[in-house]
């Protein structure tokens, strides 16, 4: 059996496309199958798709046919279908605002004398913040309309919604107006674009869709689509402020100040920054800092100085001048500003002179002194020598006199090499030149004023443009008011000076006895004190007290003394103190002598006076005379000086007061007075021979005559005591250290020998006896052991120029013959004295 697709109508296609089938039968049967008719494109109408089967008898080959038809009717439709495509954006734009703030710290500063730098710390702080901030949200597609049906659509439109998903759903957020798109042919599109078109988001939601409902009329059909659901991001920013440019400047530095150091170095700016940023940074300030080329002319002898310096260009004005250097010739009109105080102080002779210029300022010092004499100070300095014929070289007009030079050597030498300048004081510049004099000129800050260092930081973004200024104030301390001023205190004395000496005598009565046990004896010692007028002298004494009641050290201070008699000059006297410093004294003592009194007023002047500054102090006072009289009185004391011993070998005494002292003797009832310059007493002793064996004893005295301060006088005396157990012999004796010749032995004194010579008996020496020669008298002592014989004249004496050669004979003694055993001789070198005598022999 075959089966056969005749008619397939034009615009139609069918599936499956296959148009003959066949099959093979053994019997009756029914055979289906199907096909899928399309229309392609077809337009209304009336369409027929025809089939014939045919059935063909295999042996006979005879043929069976059918036919079948099928009526097609394409009516008249419209199909719409709709598409649409979105895209969402998210626009941010972001508005910045800056703001900055400038701090210096400290906001002001205060140079000591002695600081030459000052750290300044400086905070700059730029801070950012968001001023606005707008978030445009848009979406925007193109929706697609086919009419895919077989009719033209009249009237489509289309509405586009925007939709967010809620978690569960999809919710209509806003609408735009329908758009209408008119006619749309079978088989023909429509598209429409839409946006940007913004929303509001819903807060929290981030899942949108554009949704495209499509609808016509004649006949009516409609058609929606959706779009990809899309998560709201931000797709576009823009930020406006978002980065700015910091920079930082000083507008305006003080002059005579300067900034040497900066930390960190170089400083960070510009600096581009794009958020909130702090920047802290240091300077190291300094004073006194002159630096710059300038040009000058000057004129001699100008502004009290040795020139009047104008100035062009850097540190322009007008300023008083100073040559530094001698051996240089000229001065150039270009010049280089330097500043002596870079690295703090000055140098030693910078610093005198700088003290120099401001002593001068000031009118410290004498009134003669003139700008000639701070000149040649100036160039002594720098030279390091005084060369006096500067006084008379070109520009020192007229000459500085010939006795200034002093005056100029004390400006020198009361320089301080570590003065040091503050406010109100002179400021030292010095103008170098290559080939001529470098100058010094003098600079002022006047005390009270401040200055300002202004610094000013910036901020450029690009909409604004911003500034904030830090000001620190600058102030400048004084220095110490130097003063200068000096004082004298003076004490004075005049005094009429007598001097008195004492000598004192002792004697007893009598000197020896013979005293057998039981027996008492009497002795009576006579104390004899005599004073001496040695001089009358009148003097004045005094001491100045001069003491520096300044701040500032004195030199070469003139003390000068001037004694005066009824305004006559009598005697002066004086000294130079060399460095009398602040606050200290020095004390200068003098004294005058003189000999009459014949001037009824006496007056002492005393002057102190320092040359470099002209300050002094003057006094004058009447001395009214006072008497001192030394050694006007004495003390005597008198001991028996071995009486223990004496008292130990069987003997008393009575009274047994020992010493004895009498003191004032002057003022003492036994101040004679019918003689004012003898004292004289007495007293007694009873010897007592209680046990004493035989022998000789001596009991000895000795008196001095003294003040607290020495011993004037002495003298002794001694008492023998004989216990007989021997017998006396008559002899002759003689007194002296020293043998004559001849063929007779004999003995002489030598008055250049010892002032205490012995005496020989029977050519043996005799303990305890003796001669002492002084001040003209021979005093013969005979002692225990010898006595003169009861005969005519004992004692013969008879002084010699020169020792004769043999013993001479005693009737030919004739400088003295007598029994007295102190005897006042005329001065001779030798002396033979001749005694007759009797010498004890203890029994054997």
């Amino acid at each position: 059996m075959n089966d056969l697709i005749t008619n397939v109508p034009a615009g139609f296609s069918i599936d499956p496309a296959t148009l003959a089938r066949e099959w093979n039968l053994d019997d009756s049967d029914k055979l289906n199958y199907t096909l899928v008719l399309k229309n392609d494109n077809a337009q209304p109408g009336t369409y027929y798709l025809t089939n014939t089967a045919t059935v063909t008898e295999n042996d006979t080959k005879e043929e069976n046919s059918d036919d079948a038809t099928v009526t097609i009717t394409v009516p008249e439709t419209v199909k719409l279908k709709a598409e649409v495509d979105a895209e969402f954006t998210w626009n941010r734009e972001r508005i910045y605002e800056w703001e900055i703030d400038k701090k210096a710290n400290p906001t002001s500063v205060t140079f000591d004398v002695d600081e030459f730098e000052k750290t300044i710390e400086y905070t700059i702080t730029a801070t950012k913040t968001l001023a606005s901030e707008i978030n445009t949200h848009t979406y925007s597609g193109n929706a697609v309309v086919t009419n895919n049906g077989n009719s033209q659509a009249e009237n489509a439109k289309l509405l586009i919604t925007l939709q967010y998903f809620d978690g569960t759903d999809w919710i209509d957020l806003q609408s735009e107006t329908e758009v209408i798109l008119g006619s749309i042919p079978s088989g023909a599109s429509a598209s429409y674009s839409f946006g940007p078109i913004s929303f509001t988001p819903v807060q929290n939601i981030v899942e949108y869709r554009v949704k495209a409902v499509a609808t016509a009329d004649a006949p009516a059909n409609s058609d929606e689509a959706s779009s990809d659901t899309s998560t709201l991001t931000v797709t576009g920013s823009t930020e406006t402020n978002a980065s700015a440019v910091l920079n930082d400047s000083f507008t305006d530095i003080p002059e005579g100040f300067a900034i040497v150091e900066t930390d960190p170095d170089p400083l960070p700016f510009p600096k581009t920054i794009t958020e909130n940023t702090t920047v802290v940074f240091e300077i190291t300030l300094v004073k006194f800092f002159y630096s710059g080329s300038s040009t000058i002319s000057y004129e001699m002898n100008k502004l009290g100085a040795y020139l009047k310096a104008k100035v062009t260009g850097y540190m322009a004005g007008e300023y008083p001048g100073w040559c530094t250097e001698v051996n240089v010739s000229g001065i150039g009109t270009s010049a280089v500003i330097e500043s002596i105080y870079i690295n703090g102080a000055p140098d030693a002779k910078y610093a005198k002179i700088n003290y120099i210029l401001n002593r001068y300022r000031d009118g410290l010092y004498s009134t003669s002194v003139d700008y000639r004499h701070i000149q040649i100070a100036i160039w002594a300095i720098m030279e390091g020598y005084l060369d006096w014929s500067w006084r008379s070289v070109s520009g020192i007009n007229p000459e500085v006199p010939y006795g200034d030079k002093a005056l100029v050597e004390n400006i020198i030498a009361t320089a301080d090499e570590d003065f040091l300048p503050g406010c109100g004081d002179v400021i030292l510049v010095r103008a170098k030149n290559a080939s001529k004099q470098d100058l010094i000129l003098e600079m002022e800050f006047p005390c009270g004023e401040e200055y300002e260092l202004k610094n000013r930081a910036t901020l450029k973004s690009e909409t604004q443009d911003l500034w904030d200024d830090a000001i620190v104030t600058i102030t400048l301390t004084p220095t110490d008011p130097e003063i200068f001023d000096i004082d004298l205190t003076a004490e004075y004395s005049m005094e009429k000076n007598t001097t008195y000496r004492w000598e004192i005598d002792k004697n007893v009565t009598p000197t020896e006895v013979e005293l057998e046990k039981t027996k008492s004896t009497t002795f009576v010692y006579t104390l004899v004190a005599d004073r001496y007028l040695v001089s009358v002298s009148r003097q004045v004494q005094g001491s100045v007290v001069v003491s520096n009641t300044g701040t500032g050290d004195l030199l070469n201070v003139s003390v000068k003394i001037t004694f005066k008699g009824d305004g006559t000059v009598l005697d002066t006297d004086g000294a130079t103190i060399p460095l009398l410093s602040a606050g200290r004294s020095e004390v200068v003592t003098y004294s005058f002598d003189f000999s009459t009194g014949q001037y009824s007023n006496y007056t002492i002047e005393t002057r102190v006076v320092e040359m470099a500054s002209g300050v002094s102090d003057f006094d004058s006072t009447m001395l009214v005379p006072t008497e001192v009289k030394h050694n006007e009185t004495a003390d005597v004391r008198d001991e028996f000086t071995n009486l223990s011993t004496f008292t130990g070998n069987g003997f008393t005494i009575a009274p047994s007061t020992n010493p004895r002292i009498w003191t004032d003797i002057i003022r003492n009832v036994l101040w004679t007075a019918d003689d004012s310059n003898t004292w004289r007493t007495s007293f007694n002793i009873a010897v007592t021979n209680n046990t004493a064996a035989p022998g000789i004893y001596v009991l000895n005295n000795e008196v001095e005559i003294y003040d607290e301060d020495q011993v004037f006088d002495e003298d002794s005396a001694f008492i023998t005591i004989t216990v007989r157990g021997g017998t006396w012999s008559e002899g002759t004796a003689w007194g002296g250290n020293y043998p004559g010749g001849g063929s007779n032995w004999w003995y002489y004194f030598d008055t250049n020998g010892p002032s205490v010579q012995a005496i020989y008996a029977g050519q043996k020496l005799i303990q305890g006896a003796s001669v002492k020669y002084e001040g003209g008298k021979l005093t013969i002592t005979l002692g225990p052991n010898m006595r003169l014989q009861d005969v005519s004249d004992p004692v013969k004496i008879q002084g010699y120029s020169s020792i004769p050669g043999d013993a001479p004979e005693p009737g030919k003694l004739t400088t003295y013959k007598g029994t007295n055993l102190v005897i006042s001789v005329p001065y001779y070198r030798y002396f033979a004295i001749h005694l007759d005598v009797e010498v004890w022999s203890p029994s054997k």
